[in-house]
């Protein structure tokens, strides 16, 4: 399963990805609301 994390603060952002894909999901971190709108 992907995921996609929008979170403007990267440090959240970055551990919330890196807990998600050490429970085995594939994430992606991207860090404004406008970028999730287009991503992909």
């Amino acid at each position: 399963m992907n995921i996609l994390v929008i979170e403007d603060e990267k440090r959240l952002a970055r551990l919330l990805t890196l807990e998600l894909m050490h429970e085995g999901y594939e994430a992606e971190a991207i860090y404004d609301g406008e970028s999730g709108w287009t991503w992909r």
